[in-house]
């Protein structure tokens, strides 16, 4: 590890890495997740529990902004167990757009978030989400979710500390791991804590 590698990015996201401590590349792969979220399997929407987490795969079934009790967008979607309202109470026309285009092209949408009972059946309020292109193999692993700050999205910490472990050389790192040992390397247990796979094994 060289503790001269600075993080390549421009001045302004440089500023509020630093805000996290995060100034060198070593930095990022230190930076490690808080929780984690399963995104390697799919459920049912009959069968997604209350007031936890899951994963669906659904067509969009229609597309409205609503008024009452404020403005909003309501999504209709579908998988063949039943129906779920995903809701935005903040929401971009962009993002009006990419729903509707994914019901006129019946597109599938992946989408990801905490499953409650609202009035239409369950529903999710600002999921994670995003368009299929084709069939898409699942993650092997969990997702990371990494202590972050304003003006830095989840999806680019994982951009960046991606980057910094395809990149970095832990060959000079000391080990109390390896083939007469059950411990696993410095650069195994780093990986795994970024990327472990479901069950933590």
């Amino acid at each position: 590890m060289r503790a001269d590698d600075g993080i390549e990015a421009p001045p302004a996201l440089k500023e509020k890495l630093r805000k996290l401590g995060l100034i060198r590349r070593d930095d990022l792969l230190l930076h490690l997740p808080a929780r984690y979220e399963n995104e390697t399997v799919l459920t049912e929407i009959a069968f997604a529990p209350l007031g936890a987490p899951a994963q669906v795969e659904v067509s969009v079934l229609d597309v409205s902004v609503q008024f009452r009790p404020r403005r909003q967008l309501v999504v209709h979607t579908a998988d063949s167990s039943g129906e779920l309202v995903l809701r935005f109470l903040n929401f971009y026309v962009s993002q009006t757009r990419q729903f509707e285009q994914a019901r006129d092209r019946k597109k599938k949408m992946r989408v990801f978030g905490e499953v409650r009972a609202g009035f239409f059946g369950p529903e999710m309020v600002h999921p994670r989400y995003r368009a299929l292109t084709g069939e898409e193999a699942l993650p092997c692993s969990l997702t990371p979710v990494y202590p972050t700050t304003a003006g830095i999205s989840q999806a680019m910490l994982r951009g960046l500390i991606g980057n910094a472990l395809r990149e970095a050389d832990l060959s000079d790192c000391v080990d109390f791991g390896g083939e007469t040992s059950r411990l696993p390397t410095f650069s195994e247990a780093l990986r795994f804590l970024h990327a472990p796979p479901p069950g933590g094994r």
